[in-house]
């Protein structure tokens, strides 16, 4: 018989391996995850390497070039996929999940909203649930995002050709160049001085600051359409290729986004807390004023996730210790006036905006980037380019992972502050 004592003593020593084997366990996965994360910023390292030497498309150009320019890229995706095997499996259902969705839409769209709800709702939420499950999986949506965006870059460098081909021979004729722009574009700017400027993935329109300023009625300086090859540029005192640069990122980089932009909007977020309090006063049952909360605490929360786009083209255009400036700190710094105005005007709404002021202090996320920037820029600067594909993979919230992989990046350099 063995003794209490040494049973005890016994048990506390399983306890203490079992503990230790959790804590390698631990860190082995963690390890896997900072390993695969690596091999997906080696991936768009490649990526951005080739996009780099891309010329701006021309009107007349040698199909053996275009061949090759596509077989680069596709290389890449076929890399891509070959790291992750297990991933590839899931684009078959996510494909068919679109296009059912699709077909969905459609008929709800001619029913109506209210009964198109009614008989396909049910079926249309289950799928996007589905569709959610499947871009929950890191790998996945790294591949997804990886075709989606590649497809995107090879139909915008055709559509800049086909351009350019329609006005060989009359790019400094104005009529030639109205009847290629996009409606509603061609109509508003009939008559009026423009110049058309090829980049590598989109078409700048250049406008004289009246114009541009009559047009989109703001003071910004460029302005990407979304999904499509056009940008407008405003021509004013400064030097345009910073902005035409700027919106040529966005251009390459939203085929790669599987996010919201549309939802990095202040005034959005206004709606947002409008219609909860709307809905109160109507006197709407507890459960769906407590959807419409959660909805506006994840939308706060998911804010400067929703614009990181903007982000990121801040980030590959300025210098790092102006980031983030411009659209990106504009838009935060508005979401939190909003959140300011609302204040004290319902109780149930005020802990989700005092939680919401914390969450978006651009200055403390600027702080945040910076930090992280000077970290690499002294252990190990060669990082740098890799820092900017970990900004690209990671959205802000999740900012704690660049932390942990600069901490991976300093042990490796011998550069680790213990």
């Amino acid at each position: 018989m063995y003794s209490r004592s040494y049973m005890a003593e016994e048990f506390r020593k399983s306890q203490s391996k079992e503990g230790s084997s959790h804590r390698d366990n631990r860190t082995e996965t963690r390890e896997f995850l900072y390993e695969r994360l690596e091999a997906k910023i080696a991936i768009l390292r490649k990526l951005w390497s080739v996009a780099q030497v891309l010329s701006a498309p021309e009107a007349r150009e040698y199909s053996g070039r275009i061949i090759t320019e596509k077989l680069f890229l596709s290389k890449i995706f076929s890399d891509a996929r070959d790291k992750f095997p297990l991933a590839v499996r899931e684009f078959k259902e996510y494909d068919q999940i679109r296009k059912s969705l699709a077909l969905l839409q459609e008929k709800m769209d001619k029913l109506g909203f209210e009964k198109g709800s009614d008989k396909y709702g049910e079926k249309f939420d289950a799928l996007i649930a589905k569709r959610e499950e499947l871009l929950g999986d890191d790998d996945f949506r790294f591949l997804l995002s990886m075709r989606d965006g590649i497809t995107t870059l090879l139909r915008k460098r055709d559509e800049i050709r086909t351009v350019l081909k329609n006005i060989e021979g009359n790019d400094k004729d104005p009529k030639a160049l109205w009847e290629v722009l996009p409606e509603p574009y061609r109509e508003q700017l009939k008559g009026k001085p423009i110049e058309l400027l090829s980049n590598r993935f989109s078409i700048s329109v250049v406008l004289e600051e009246k114009e541009y300023e009559e047009l989109f009625h703001d003071s910004s300086l460029g302005r990407h359409i979304h999904d499509s090859i056009w940008s407008f540029v405003k021509r004013d005192s400064r030097p345009i290729e910073p902005t035409r640069a700027h919106e040529d990122f966005h251009s390459f980089a939203e085929g790669f986004s599987l996010g919201s932009a549309n939802l990095f909007s202040p005034e959005k977020m206004r709606a947002a807390i409008q219609s909860i309090i709307t809905i109160k006063s109507r006197g709407a049952p507890p459960g769906i004023v407590n959807n419409f909360l959660t909805n506006l605490r994840r939308r706060i929360i998911g804010f400067k996730d929703y614009g990181y786009d903007e982000f990121l083209a801040e980030l590959a255009s300025l210098p790092y210790r102006k980031i983030p400036s411009d659209t990106f700190a504009t838009n935060v710094h508005e979401a939190r006036q909003i959140l300011e105005e609302f204040r004290g005007k319902d109780p149930d709404i005020d802990p989700i905006i005092d939680e919401g002021l914390k969450y978006l202090d651009i200055e403390e996320f600027r702080n945040q980037i910076h930090g992280i920037y000077k970290r690499v820029e002294a252990s190990d600067p060669k990082r740098i380019p890799d820092l900017i594909f970990a900004f690209s993979l990671i959205p802000p919230s999740q900012f704690r992972h660049i932390e942990r992989l600069v901490d991976r990046w300093e042990k490796q350099s011998g550069m680790a502050v213990e």
